[in-house]
């Protein structure tokens, strides 16, 4: 791994924690914790906003890499 960093290539790191638990006849929960270490390294755009044609105003953008919390509650046929 020295010989990549030796390189200059970035480093990103993205991770999911998560549990899970079954109730029985087809039903389950789980919950996870997912995200990335560089936030500001991509940035979506939520609101593209207003162009003038001298710039852009109410332009918003938001993370993908920000830590988000899932729920998921599933049921079998």
């Amino acid at each position: 791994s020295s010989d990549i960093r030796s390189l200059g290539y970035k480093s990103y790191v993205d991770y999911n924690v998560g549990v899970s638990y079954d109730f029985g006849n087809g039903l389950a929960l789980a919950g996870s914790v997912q995200g990335a270490n560089k936030k500001s390294s991509y940035l979506a755009v939520a609101n593209p906003g207003y162009d003038f044609g001298f710039g852009t105003f109410g332009q918003t953008t938001y993370s993908p890499n920000k830590a988000r919390f899932i729920v998921t509650l599933s049921k079998t046929l």
